[in-house]
């Protein structure tokens, strides 16, 4: 991916006259980091002949440089400095999308230290070093709405995630189409079911994955016919199809976020 344009809080680089860039220190190559490094815990076995996996997790963030100049490539004012510094320098952390001609909009989160490039004395130019709050990037969120018409029925979802694995949708209401226990199954998941009982016909079950709460159109105390076993999607590297299996007729409005990993 080559990043051609940036917004960050909303206010895109080149809207301020500037232009992402690579100017040279007298090489042609460079490297950064691209975040998603692992830390694997193994666990020796057989007198140390072989080590099996414990866990692994991720034990940095993504995070890149980026040089940016005026479009016009003239000098940048001391007034000028002093607003780049305000915007972009900050003890907190904000939305930052990268554009690029070759893929969608990748979001992060994170800040920025700066440091000034110079020619000549004249100030010409920033380097930023971008510091984010996660491993990966993000996909802009995606919607999908789908009916399963009759009981055992299926629909089958595309997860866009790059990372292997699971991923709790952040939001999902399901509109119920018939009286009975709602059993949800994913290929993705095994045997893995998510089971809601007594629902009753044009019951909206709500879902917000962000905080794991499940709510009902028509019920106070949900919880005690949930098996708290929250509904998920996935992919594997042969496969990103979720095949969703419903035991009652419904309507499901879902939505997820997407992880993206990239080099810039």
């Amino acid at each position: 991916m080559i990043a051609t344009d940036f917004s960050y809080d909303g206010i895109l680089l080149s809207d301020l006259g500037y232009v992402m860039a690579h100017i040279s220190s007298g090489t042609s190559t460079s490297t950064s980091s691209a975040g998603s490094q692992l830390t694997l815990n193994r666990v020796p076995t057989a007198n140390g002949r072989r080590y099996f996996l414990a866990s692994a997790v991720y034990d940095e963030c993504f995070e890149t440089t980026i040089d940016i100049i005026k479009c016009d490539a003239q000098e940048i004012s001391l007034e000028e400095y002093a607003w780049m510094m305000r915007w972009l320098n900050r003890a907190e952390f904000q939305e930052m999308i990268f554009y690029a001609d070759d893929l969608e909009a990748v979001f992060f989160e994170g800040t920025f230290n700066v440091q000034k490039i110079e020619s000549n004395d004249t100030l010409i130019g920033f380097s930023l070093n971008f510091i984010s709050n996660s491993p990966f990037g993000r996909l802009p969120q995606e919607s999908v709405t789908f009916t399963i018409d009759e009981a055992g029925g299926t629909y089958t979802l595309t997860d866009k995630s790059y990372e292997i694995g699971f991923l709790y949708p952040d939001y999902m209401e399901i509109t119920c189409g018939a009286d009975g226990d709602l059993t949800l199954s994913n290929s993705q998941d095994g045997t893995r079911t998510t089971i809601i009982t007594g629902c009753t016909s044009g019951e909206v079950l709500t879902v917000d994955g962000l905080v794991a709460t499940l709510t009902s159109s028509v019920r106070s105390k949900i919880l005690n016919y949930f098996n708290f076993k929250f509904f998920r999607i996935g992919n594997n590297v042969k496969s990103s199809d979720n095949v969703i299996t419903s035991s009652l007729p419904i309507t499901v409005t879902l939505k997820y976020t997407p992880i993206r990993k990239v080099v810039l």
